[in-house]
């Protein structure tokens, strides 16, 4: 099921493949605002904020995406029977 964190994000990854970064941003900031837990959308607003050369931003939001609140993780882990991909924006710093 997707929810509307997850629609809010993916509009954000449309705007960001069209190159309106600045755009994109906002997109994931209001999919973080929508789901504080949302991993996925600190990963995008990260590597959308080294895209524009803001590093120390970016590093920021990947350590957020680090540190997902317990019951997430467990939600995650049962739902998949995995844990979630690296972030590419980890990869890049």
């Amino acid at each position: 099921e997707i929810g509307s964190a997850e629609i809010v994000s993916f509009t954000g990854n449309i705007l960001k493949a069209r190159e309106y970064v600045d755009a994109a941003i906002d997109s994931y900031k209001e999919s973080i605002k929508i789901n504080p837990d949302f991993a996925e959308a600190y990963c995008n607003i990260g590597a959308a904020l080294n895209d524009k050369g803001d590093l120390d931003a970016a590093t920021i939001f990947d350590r957020r995406r680090q540190r997902p609140s317990p019951a997430k993780v467990r939600s995650t882990t049962h739902r998949l029977g995995k844990t979630s991909k690296p972030c590419a924006v980890s990869e890049r710093l």
